[in-house]
């Protein structure tokens, strides 16, 4: 069957899916978003984006729908039991350009799926590229918002470049995350991450991996990570919905290699998938 979308209360094809031009989340990005894997027909940790989601309506102000509301729309548009990407978008609504935020009574809900592609298996054999890049973007880095472009154009110049993203670090010279990724590192058995006081995403996978990682016995420590101080880490990886966990082979001139408690914790998140 094909994809289906859910906009603002109809069930359409995902390729006749439209929104009103007047919309706020197309003409100032003021919204935000979620991208969640489906694993077999089922959202992975739908309930910790939904949370993520509710708490960023409400630091910028968007009236949040009921969850039900949502999870209806989720469970309307899910026909298949598929490996599937799900995008729910939730924008301030449709409005005239000089309103104020109060005058948006009902926001636009959006939510369609669309087939998961995954990345080639050698990227996880081998790892990954990085490349380091000073921060660029906003002061609400740490929401997920439709104000995307900065993390665009810096993903860009990494790709044209060979590298498959970019880690940014912060004007106190801090390793802070990746354009579309969190970042973990390994360093004598302990995995350090970047603390959420740097105005980082708090990723949902980021926060299943960190859990998984202490359930397996491991200690992982959130923390400031120079940029200087790389050389350091024997271990790196990246996480997100999308690609789970993925390797990192090098952040510019900075090697690691993929070692055993990265290849476990990739081990232990597919078997945690498996058994939804």
């Amino acid at each position: 069957m094909s994809d289906l979308a859910f906009v603002n209360g109809q069930i359409v094809p995902l390729n006749e899916a439209k929104i009103s031009i007047l919309d706020r989340g197309f003409q100032y990005g003021d919204g935000l978003f979620e991208t969640i894997r489906v694993y077999h027909g089922k959202p992975f940790l739908i309930q910790k984006h939904l949370e993520r989601l509710e708490k960023g309506a409400k630091e910028i102000g968007i009236k949040f729908p009921p969850w039900r509301k949502i999870e209806k729309a989720i469970e309307e548009i899910l026909n298949s039991r598929g490996e599937k990407i799900l995008k729910i978008i939730l924008t301030r609504g449709i409005g005239k350009r000089s309103a104020m935020f109060k005058d948006f009574k009902e926001p636009s809900l959006i939510v369609y799926t669309e087939d998961y592609l995954p990345l080639p298996e050698n990227f996880y054999l081998e790892g990954v590229k990085a490349l380091l890049l000073p921060e660029n973007r906003s002061f609400f880095r740490h929401l997920k918002s439709l104000n995307f472009l900065p993390n665009l154009l810096s993903r860009e110049e990494s790709c044209q470049q060979g590298f498959y993203e970019v880690i940014y670090y912060d004007q106190g010279g801090f390793i802070t995350e990746g354009t579309i990724t969190n970042i973990f590192f390994v360093k004598y058995g302990t995995l350090y991450t970047p603390s959420l006081d740097l105005k980082i995403l708090p990723g949902v996978t980021r926060s299943f991996v960190f859990n998984l990682a202490l359930s397996l016995g491991f200690k992982v420590k959130e923390t400031h990570i120079r940029k200087e101080g790389l050389a350091q880490f024997e271990e790196a990886f990246l996480t997100n919905s999308i690609i789970e966990i993925l390797p990192l082979s090098s952040i510019n001139e900075n090697c690691f290699k993929i070692g055993k408690l990265t290849l476990n914790l990739i081990n232990a998140y597919r078997n945690a998938v498996l058994n939804l």
